[in-house]
C-alpha cells in the first residue's frame, strides 16, 4: 500500500507537489483519496497557500471545498 501523505525531502507532500504543478485532476484524486490538506512544506506553505500564491482559483476553490480553511 502506498502512503498518500508521504513527503518529499523538502516536507513536500504529493498534495502540495500537485498544487504547485497545477494537476487539478491529481489534486482531486489525491483528495478524494484522504490526503492531508494540512500539510506544510520545508517553507510552512499548505497546500492552499501554494495555490494562492500561484493565482490557481480552481485549485483554491476546489482546496476550500474539500476542507482547506482560508
Amino acid at each position: 500500500m502506498i502512503d498518500i501523505n508521504a513527503e518529499a525531502n523538502n516536507k513536500s507532500s504529493a498534495l502540495s507537489y500537485a498544487c504547485h504543478c497545477h494537476h487539478n485532476s491529481i489534486v482531486k484524486y489525491l483528495l478524494e483519496h484522504g490526503a492531508d490538506i494540512y500539510n506544510r512544506n520545508n517553507k510552512g506553505e499548505t497546500p492552499l497557500l501554494i495555490a494562492i500564491k500561484n493565482n490557481y482559483i480552481d485549485l483554491v476553490k476546489l482546496l476550500i471545498e474539500y476542507g482547506a480553511n482560508p
